[in-house]
């Protein structure tokens, strides 16, 4: 129907609500668009004024109220009712066969099993082999959607509150950002919604939406996301419902948590009452208007759930959105409830995951980056290819000695592939080419010219001179990462600019640079130069352990000075430490000891430090790391004393926030696995370290328990 005239009555504006709802709906969940963009846009500009007319009339879930005011300060907790469980997963089809026996047994068919789940639990006892007729049971298998999982519960179908997975216990409430997905309507297309409605999904970014937003972060300068999962859970973190209705993202939803009072009456030759299979719970989520994914397939016995997990394996890269695996469930809900979950994961669901996926591509040449202690790196730049997520032209080839190793050579086909889904790395030679010349390392620095040096205990190439300008720009760029001393707004491309204009020269001076200054480069305007001058002297005030990691010393890491300045309390105290004592400390050593004592003796460290100091650093300053030893006594944490080690990737926290949470609850957290190890904590992808605590008989939890015990804090 065409409109040309606002609504003159409540009920006129509620007919044209429903109308933009209708269209909303089918151009983005059911792709079959009924009228052009330009119909749609008045229809949606009646509807902006009438409510500018009327603002009495206005609804709560209008299309019109996608984007709110932003979040004022961080973002309040959410307790998730049920929790979130975790998948077991797999890589092996051998260990989806266990798992589709261990559902046999416990469903009342097939020999017992004397040993233990996927979770190290004893399995309960079969049911009678009575209770089960009929055919095997039939899986559903769903596509696994790489993003990030939420909760949202809806009230008389109206969307009340949204939030992320955060521990499977609480989250964020995201609610905010997830009102501006256009896939999802604020309130449920049926005549009759459950009281209340708890749903499970995952919030995805598409790979050209993601490929366009790292376009603009490295036009500005500005880190480009890992991948599209990394992107769209960062999104939902923003403050800003604006900006993340313009990073487009989607939602698919795949499970009914909880459905209380209404929403059971049935369409037209559908059965009534509740869904009680997985494949009714989609239907009924259709029905209802909400986004479910397309792809997904009921399967009758194990045979059919590989044959699933192959083909898609295979297709994985024909969708718009990112897939890591296929997750397998118990198509009845009644099974899955005989069944029933450990303490952390479903006994009638398996995520069966991809292995990394590996292209070939031609390596084009190999360059060289400096970095900020002089190292030259070998690069390979490669022809692009598309690669989970993100086009791939840049890999790190580590050093001389490694590109000799693997036989890698100028203008052959490689294999690529990115270790933990991030970092893309050349694996080697997808075939013989034995007339390529061999690697030559060269000999002067390519920024430079200097003539490279390398001692006898190194493999890698070094430049010596102190003036390097790839030198100084790895320096300040490594000052103001996110895990040093963390300055809004100053990414690579302008602190490059400052490097080569000559008002930096070393981290000190940008805390000598005016609004002014900063206002006239390039594509800096005032209102970005007053923001970034802001975040230059907030981080003043940051930790001094920060500080000493930003400082770049050789072989300081993070962990290294969090230990020394939780031991000693400031900078200026550390730098009169003789390296005899430094080296006694656990996680120090001689070498850590030998740098620290060169850097502090040296004019250069000295007058370093005196830069800062003379900025407004307060090198007396005692770190919050110090703070917390001198409470030791008083710490209750769960993780209290014990020396732990983290591996592989988490999915409800980074790194770093991991590591805080551990050295909050009384732990000490280290770099590597040795006898002096308590406990190891596994995410997914783990390697070595797994390796090594098992061949030491060192205790590890994954992270479900990790987070179980961190809730007991």
């Amino acid at each position: 129907m065409k409109r040309s005239k606002v609504p003159a009555t409540r009920e006129e504006y509620l007919r044209l609500v429903s109308e933009v709802e209708r269209h909303d709906r089918l151009y983005y969940v059911e792709a079959a668009p009924e009228i052009g963009d330009a119909e749609y846009d008045a229809l949606y500009r009646l509807l902006l004024s009438a409510e500018e007319i009327h603002p009495e009339w206005v609804e709560e879930d209008s299309p019109t109220r996608r984007v709110g005011a932003p979040v004022a300060g961080d973002l309040p907790q959410v307790a998730h009712e049920p929790r979130l469980y975790s998948l077991g997963n797999t890589y092996s089809s051998g260990e989806l066969e266990d798992f589709h026996r261990r559902v046999l047994q416990q469903l009342g068919r097939g020999k017992p099993d004397a040993g233990e789940g996927p979770s190290g639990e004893l399995e309960p006892e079969p049911a009678s082999p009575t209770e089960i007729t009929g055919p095997e049971p039939v899986y559903h298998c769903e596509l696994k959607l790489d993003g990030a999982s939420v909760s949202l519960l809806y009230e008389r179908g109206r969307l009340r509150v949204a939030a992320s997975r955060g521990d499977g216990l609480v989250g964020d409430d995201v609610s905010a950002a997830v009102r501006t997905i256009a896939n999802l309507p604020l309130r449920l297309q049926s005549p009759d919604p459950p009281a209340r409605l708890v749903l499970r999904g995952e919030v995805v970014m598409d790979r050209d939406t993601f490929r366009r937003l790292n376009r603009e972060r490295r036009e500005e300068g500005r880190p480009e996301f890992a991948n599209p999962r990394n992107a769209a859970a960062g999104t939902l973190k923003l403050l800003d419902p604006a900006e993340v209705r313009r990073r487009s993202l989607k939602i698919f939803l795949y499970d009914i948590a909880v459905m209380e009072g209404g929403g059971t009456s049935a369409e037209p030759n559908q059965r009534p009452g509740p869904p009680a299979t997985q494949a009714e719970q989609l239907a009924w989520l259709r029905r209802a208007g909400l986004p479910v994914f397309t792809h997904h397939r009921r399967c009758a016995g194990l045979s059919a759930v590989l044959e699933y997990c192959r083909e898609w394996e295979e297709r994985r890269d024909e969708l718009g959105v990112e897939i890591d695996g296929v997750v397998v469930k118990l198509d009845r809900l009644d099974q899955r409830g005989r069944l029933g979950w450990t303490a952390k994961i479903p006994r009638w669901a398996m995520a069966y995951k991809f292995p990394a996926e590996v292209k070939t591509t031609r390596l084009l040449r190999i360059g060289y980056q400096v970095g900020r202690t002089g190292v030259i790196t070998p690069v390979a730049e490669l022809e692009p290819v598309f690669l989970q997520g993100s086009t791939v032209s840049r890999a790190t080839l580590h050093n001389e000695e490694e590109i000799r190793r693997r036989g890698i050579r100028e203008g052959m086909l490689v294999r690529v592939e990115k270790g933990g889904d991030v970092i893309p790395k050349v694996l080697g030679p997808a075939g013989e080419e034995r007339e390529l010349p061999e690697f030559r390392m060269i000999e002067r620095c390519p920024r430079c010219g200097a003539s490279l040096v390398r001692s006898e205990e190194e493999v890698a190439w070094r430049c010596p001179a102190a003036d390097c300008p790839a030198v100084l720009e790895a320096v300040v760029l490594h000052f103001v990462s996110r895990r040093a001393m963390d300055i809004d707004g100053l990414g690579e491309r302008l602190v490059l600019a400052l490097v080569a204009s000559g008002r930096v020269r070393r981290p000190a001076d940008l805390y000598t640079l005016s609004a002014g200054e900063l206002a006239g480069l390039e594509r800096m305007g005032e209102k970005s130069a007053a923001r970034v001058r802001t975040g230059i002297m907030a981080s003043l005030k940051r930790d001094p352990a920060r500080l000493l990691f930003a400082l770049g010393i050789r072989h300081v890491g993070e962990n290294a000075a969090r230990i020394l300045l939780a031991r000693y309390g400031s900078i200026r105290i550390l730098s009169g430490i003789p390296r005899e004592e430094l080296e006694k400390l656990e996680d120090v050593g001689p070498r850590i000891a030998a740098s620290l004592e060169d850097w502090f003796g040296s004019e250069g460290g000295a007058a370093v430090l005196e830069r800062l100091s003379a900025v407004g650093f307060d090198l007396e300053r005692i770190s919050a790391a110090f703070r917390q030893e001198a409470r030791d006594g008083e710490v209750q944490g769960p993780f209290e004393g014990l020396n732990v080690v983290l591996t592989g990737n988490l999915k409800s926290m980074n790194r770093d926030e991991a590591r805080r949470r551990l050295e909050s609850s009384g732990a000490r957290v280290r770099g590597s696995v040795s006898l002096r190890t308590d406990l190891v904590v596994a995410g997914e992808a783990a390697g070595s370290k797994l390796q090594r605590a098992d061949e030491l008989d060192i205790p590890v939890i994954d992270e479900q328990e990790f987070l179980r015990r961190l809730a007991e804090s």
